[in-house]
């Protein structure tokens, strides 16, 4: 890998679960299964990471 890619590797991995900040506390830390009846908060966290980070300019560009 480039070094480009290298950071892009790195800054990817600082961010990929920032969007768990909109899933509250108690649902992250809760022991156990999956509740069916909470599932899109669970899921609603890649949207709202893509929502913080999409206003950063990011200086790395990755191959896709």
């Amino acid at each position: 890998m480039s070094d480009n890619e290298i950071q892009g590797v790195k800054t990817a991995a600082l961010l990929h679960d920032i969007g768990k900040l909109a899933v509250p506390e108690h649902i992250l830390f809760e022991a156990g299964a999956a509740d069916a009846g909470r599932v899109p908060e669970d899921r609603i966290h890649p949207q709202v990471g893509a929502e913080i980070i999409s206003g950063v300019p990011f200086r790395i560009r990755c191959r896709r």
